[in-house]
């Protein structure tokens, strides 16, 4: 991942992308996962075929994440925290990833170049919300995408 597509992925409406070849040209689809999912994470290899995810690895910030920034930048400013939280978007902030899942070192072992994980924020959003023939607990669901032209995908609970 180039660091100009992890740029544009903070932003919305912005993209170097051509809509004609590319899914995902305004981004508003992947900052819809915010519904389901706080801090979407990123994993991404130096090169294709790396076997590592040893290029731009992180999360999105989590409402925490701006208390942590608010105590490096201003310690004595009160209440900047919760005015980040506010008025900054969380898909706005990145924040590093140091130690990858196992299920996403598997992804680099088998030769994936990239990795979006998408924890989700219940069990509920894995199916979409309880129904009367759906209840909130049973056993596990299969998460389906479609992601037109994207390539290979995998989703697991």
């Amino acid at each position: 991942m180039s660091p100009e597509r992890s740029h544009s992925m903070c932003r919305l409406g912005l993209s170097s992308k051509d809509p004609a070849t590319n899914i995902g040209h305004k981004g508003v689809g992947f900052k819809s996962v915010r519904q389901l999912c706080e801090a979407p994470e990123v994993y991404s290899a130096s090169r294709p075929g790396a076997g590592v995810f040893d290029g731009f690895c992180f999360r999105f910030a989590r409402p925490q994440d701006f208390d942590a920034i608010a105590s490096q930048v201003a310690p004595d400013e009160e209440g900047l925290g919760h005015e980040l939280r506010e008025n900054v978007s969380a898909l706005r902030v990145t924040v590093p990833v140091d130690e990858l899942p196992p299920q996403v070192e598997d992804f680099a072992a088998r030769g994936y170049s990239t990795v979006v994980r998408l924890p989700l924020r219940s069990p509920r959003e894995l199916g979409g919300g309880p129904t009367a023939d759906r209840p909130a607990v049973g056993p596990r669901r299969t998460v389906r995408a479609v992601l037109g032209t994207a390539g290979n995908h995998h989703c697991e609970s």
